[in-house]
């Protein structure tokens, strides 16, 4: 399916968002970008007991109410690291009239993507990361953990994903994820074909596990998907990115681990110098 195609399936049914967390929110808010958000109707959760509440104004229902719904489209929007198991849940229902959006969401906000598997010198990419943004000292700590040179940063990584997933068991099934991530670079080393995303003003929008792999192991290169810059972006965004010492600070993380993130930051920073 070609994004272009999503948003026709959109703009000409009623939508159900499968999933409630920051995957699903982010997408709510992708389409909203292009004012489609009325279009969704529902919000799936797998947990009944997290159905009687409201997301962006929309119900939360279960996957058996759903399936009383006629002439509705399923938007799977949940990370990766579940993406096989909703699927299954659906087949199971008998209900096949989903796709898994994940792959659209950078090109509903951007646009087309301008450039396929270009390469950037690591320590430039480095140094267009706003000084005040963590998203790549939370995954730095994390990778020195699985190293053994902290035993901390595990416990951040849950804490802080735990928080944008609204949930800390799908936070602990991303840190499986990136533990496996971290064992392949080890296996394979850094494959080449997985393109990180960033925009035209090197915004990085996609990608801070593997920058922060290639950072961690000193890799001099790091190859990616070129996108339009779009004022769009910054709606999208909003608050749920920040990723500044004070939103980690009110998202409750402790003076201890906020030393351990500047840190870690720092460190990132002398690579791209």
């Amino acid at each position: 399916m070609k994004c272009s195609e999503l948003i026709d399936i959109v703009s000409n049914n009623d939508i159900a968002i499968y999933g409630a967390g920051n995957v699903a929110e982010n997408f709510y808010r992708a389409l909203r970008t292009r004012e489609l958000e009325k279009q969704v109707k529902y919000f799936i959760e797998t947990d009944a007991g997290k159905t009687d509440r409201n997301v962006q104004g929309v119900p939360v229902v279960g996957i058996k109410d759903i399936k009383k719904i006629k002439k509705i489209f399923i938007c799977v929007a949940v990370h990766e690291a579940v993406k096989d198991e909703i699927e299954t849940l659906l087949l199971k229902e008998n209900l096949t009239n989903f796709v898994w959006i994940c792959p659209y969401i950078i090109e509903l906000v951007l646009g087309p993507l301008i450039e396929h598997h270009k390469k950037i010198r690591t320590a430039d990419l480095i140094q267009h990361e706003p000084y005040d943004d963590y998203t790549l000292a939370v995954r730095y700590l994390a990778i020195e953990n699985y190293y053994k040179k902290n035993n901390i940063g595990y416990d951040i990584y849950i804490k802080v994903l735990s928080e944008l997933c609204h949930e800390a068991e799908t936070a602990q099934k991303r840190l499986r994820n990136f533990i496996r991530l971290i064992e392949d670079w080890d296996k394979n080393g850094y494959r080449q074909e997985k393109d990180i995303a960033i925009d035209e003003k090197f915004r990085r929008i996609d990608g801070a596990h593997r920058v922060s792999l290639a950072c961690y192991h000193r890799a001099e290169y790091i190859y990616y998907d070129l996108y339009p810059y779009s004022f769009r972006y910054n709606s999208y965004a909003g608050e749920w990115m920040n990723m500044s010492m004070a939103a980690l600070e009110r998202r409750g993380l402790s003076l201890p681990e906020l030393d351990f993130l500047e840190q870690a930051n720092v460190r990132l920073r002398e690579i791209g110098t």
